[in-house]
């Protein structure tokens, strides 16, 4: 069963992501994004640990870096060449603000110089959302050395990132399910349900087959 956060912990939420998505009853505000993240993961067998590799610098980026430093994931944190200056204060921002982070930074294009395996890779790009479902942030041979991958993006439901992942034998799930996991903790917030792991899954699979028909 998933249980709301501590007053505390909500509060630390706020202050280390710098952003609000869900207000209660009484004006509290709350960001909803990492327990999205983390929930879609574990509902699909993906833990955060080990090498974490993520793609991108926004805002989404930042959360899933700080969960994955967290969670003790050693993290790099791979952007364009023209995002590398905001990639570096992301990473200072992460080492002053958790403990004994293990974190390092690279250009997306020099990700296959890479001479370990990427646990999870996690994509938090807008590259592959529609219209250009075609594209990818890595090439195959990158994710042929991932265990597993996750994308936020979730316009196709399934991109050609996980696409690919899927048929090379990698576990791989799509953002919409972070955003299903995110209306959960959303109404926890507002009408302090509670909800169990077995009870969300049939709706997330529900929403997929209905949003995939409406496409």
């Amino acid at each position: 069963t998933l249980d709301r956060s501590s007053a505390a912990s909500d509060v630390y939420k706020r202050q280390l992501y710098g952003s609000v998505n869900t207000v209660d009853a009484n004006g509290k505000g709350y960001t909803t994004d990492p327990d999205g993240f983390l929930q879609a993961l574990k509902s699909n067998g993906i833990p955060v640990d080990g090498n974490v590799v993520i793609l991108g610098t926004g805002g989404v980026a930042r959360t899933m870096a700080f969960e994955a430093a967290k969670a003790g994931a050693a993290i790099t944190i791979a952007v364009r060449h023209e995002d590398i200056h905001m990639v570096s204060a992301l990473a200072c921002e992460i080492m002053e603000k958790t403990i004994h982070p293990c974190i390092s930074t690279c250009y997306i294009d020099r990700l296959s110089h890479v001479d370990k395996t990427i646990d999870l890779l996690v994509n938090a790009t807008p590259l592959g959302m529609y219209p250009n479902v075609d594209a990818m942030p890595v090439g195959e041979d990158i994710i042929k050395n991932c265990d597993a991958v996750f994308d936020a993006v979730y316009n196709p439901l399934e991109t050609k990132l996980v696409k690919t992942a899927k048929a090379l034998g990698k576990k791989a799930v799509g953002g919409m399910t972070m955003l299903v996991w995110q209306a959960v903790v959303s109404h926890q917030i507002w009408d302090g349900s509670t909800y169990d792991v077995k009870d969300i899954e049939p709706v997330s699979y529900t929403h997929l087959r209905a949003h995939e028909t409406d496409s």
